[in-house]
């Protein structure tokens, strides 16, 4: 009679709170398994080999939690465990700001923008003018001569491995700005 053995596969690396397909999981000479968590997450099924976990706020908030599969054979044979780390990346997140209205002669710096759990950043527009520094979290668009209508710029920030990206944008409207014109010079 043989004893279960049972792998749980190697350690993972999760973005935030992403699934966990557990596809790495291996037994033999086992009838039955079962997944417990050391967090607050659940399975979609915990007596599956290849189980699905779903995490909990808490494991995400922590870093990581461990999982532990448990595999049991024959009676008379000792079951076997064995587990994997689950460890959390937090995903990236982006604000590029609340939509604005500016005159088409006046440059609008994006200071409310703002993000979180990224390595990079780049901004683009569907406008005709300049945006200078659109490698940063705070760019600065100018109008081009005489461009009005609707701007619509996008930012984009970079995860940390092994997080993919995120986006966000923000409209601005530019309106004609204001001229006055008193007329000629009269000399009297």
């Amino acid at each position: 009679m043989q004893s279960p053995t049972v792998n749980a596969g190697d350690d993972i690396t999760s973005c935030g709170n992403s699934t966990i397909n557990l596809i790495q999981a291996t037994t033999t000479a086992s009838t039955t398994v079962l997944w417990s968590t050391s967090g607050t997450g659940t399975f979609e099924n915990p007596n599956i080999l290849n189980a699905v976990y779903i995490p909990g706020s808490e494991d995400v908030l922590n870093g990581s939690v461990i999982l532990t599969i448990t595999a049991s054979g024959a009676a008379a044979c000792n079951p076997d465990q064995d587990a994997v780390t689950i460890q959390f990346v937090p995903a990236p997140e982006i604000f590029a700001g609340n939509d604005s209205e500016i005159c088409n002669n006046s440059a609008f710096t994006l200071n409310e923008a703002n993000g979180m759990n990224y390595n990079s950043v780049i901004w683009m527009h569907n406008g005709t003018g300049t945006l200078l520094n659109a490698d940063s979290i705070h760019p600065t668009y100018v109008p081009a001569s005489g461009e009005s209508g609707e701007i619509i710029l996008i930012a984009s920030v970079n995860g940390n491995s092994p997080c993919g990206t995120a986006t966000d944008s923000i409209r601005i409207s530019l309106v004609p700005a204001v001229t006055a014109n008193a007329g000629t010079d009269i000399n009297s």
